[in-house]
């Protein structure tokens, strides 16, 4: 990732998560270097519209983070990135999302069911995404299928095994 997609991927990462949900911006550009991580950066007319940010765990893509640029949110522009991972990335897919508890999260469970993902109901934490950050309670949602119980704590122990959280 050149610096100036950096800049512009930064801006719009920093600008859509809450603090604990995303890392600090040393630790993220260090991420760069691994090469399980991948930044995949989507443009519209030459302007960075947003991004998704993923971890190719063998046969698991787990989808840490989608965001899209504000001006360009409703636009379709978040399905058409899903398609596009779905299609680079055959097979399972996880990614986190905040509980629905409020508008705005039920909207945003909506959108990933929509693409095709089902709703884990299996409690889960996220750990610490770095110093001074907190673990957050989340939930799992799975593509394309849904995780059966008796594989749940598995898959989270591998994923959380296989990326870095600080």
């Amino acid at each position: 990732m050149f610096p100036e997609e950096f800049s512009q991927f930064w801006a719009i990462y920093d600008s859509s998560f809450p603090v604990d949900e995303k890392r600090d911006k040393q630790t993220q550009r260090r991420l760069l270097t691994n090469n399980k991580y991948k930044i995949i950066p989507y443009y519209n007319n030459g302007k960075m519209v947003g991004f998704i940010a993923l971890w190719i765990l063998g046969d698991i893509v787990f989808l840490e983070h989608l965001a899209i640029k504000k001006e360009f949110r409703g636009k379709g522009y978040g399905t058409k990135i899903l398609k596009d991972v779905k299609r680079r990335f055959p097979g399972r897919l996880v990614l986190e999302v905040e509980p629905p508890k409020d508008e705005t999260t039920i909207r945003r469970i909506k959108f990933y069911k929509k693409a095709g993902f089902h709703l884990n109901e299996h409690h889960y934490v996220q750990p610490p995404l770095g110093r001074n950050k907190k673990p957050v309670t989340l939930k799992i949602m799975s593509y394309p299928n849904l995780i059966p119980s008796e594989e749940f704590d598995y898959l989270v122990r591998y994923i959380h095994n296989n990326i870095e959280h600080a």
